[in-house]
């Protein structure tokens, strides 16, 4: 429930539907990986999917007013029904240096788009960015320690206000022993906070907080 227009109480109710029918994807995918030589590698890789009978939640049937229960409100009804088809696609490009015996550089650029066709009235809205790009170090230090900087820029998501952002994640580990691994990690180091996800309808956005925690791990 949620205030409406001159403070009547809107009231979204929720009914299944027996006809909403299983969604499809039919998904391709192409790459190619080469060596160029033995500290230096490149992939690529493009693909294209279609889904049919996407489920959507959109309303059944016209809004009405209710005196009962308490106070007086607004119904509005919803329902899920098979109307939306999409078709995603795009690719990814990555590559590996090992610049030296101990470090190591990784690039990697992915682009994706979307079409989505015969629109509902709740129309289907894209959680993904066109456009991202990481940068990520690895070096291995002596006595058995690791740090490992990870660099991230992420394009904005336009359907759901989400702004572009530039992300650092930091991680310095060390193996006392080879099943057991302690490391210190931070992430979103660059700022205090911000978005990364999109959110719908009456749902209250999220931030991402920066953070650093202490992690233990021991394998058997």
């Amino acid at each position: 429930a949620f205030p409406g227009p001159g403070g009547i109480t809107n009231l979204v109710t929720y009914a299944g539907n027996p006809n909403v029918k299983p969604e499809t994807v039919l998904a391709f995918e192409l790459g190619y990986r080469t060596e160029l030589n033995d500290r230096m590698a490149l992939d690529a890789t493009a693909f294209y999917n279609v889904y049919d009978s996407i489920i959507v939640n959109q309303s059944s049937a016209a809004p009405f007013f209710a005196m009962t229960p308490a106070p007086p409100h607004v119904v509005i009804p919803w329902s899920a029904f098979n109307n939306e088809h999409a078709e995603t696609y795009g690719f990814e490009l990555s590559s590996s240096w090992q610049a030296a015996k101990s470090w190591k550089l990784a690039l990697s650029y992915s682009a994706f788009n979307s079409r989505i066709s015969a629109p509902a009235v709740n129309p289907l809205t894209v959680n993904t960015p066109e456009h991202q790009v990481s940068l990520r170090s690895l070096v291995n230090l002596s006595h058995n320690f690791e740090f490992d900087t990870s660099l991230f820029w992420v394009n904005r998501i336009a359907d759901l206000a989400v702004p572009d952002y530039t992300r650092l994640d930091m991680r310095l580990g060390w193996k006392p022993k080879k099943d057991l691994e302690i490391s210190i990690v931070g992430q979103n180091l660059l700022s205090q906070r911000h978005r990364e996800f999109g959110f719908f309808q009456l749902q209250t956005p999220n931030q991402v907080e920066r953070s650093v925690f202490g992690k233990a791990t021991w394998r058997y």
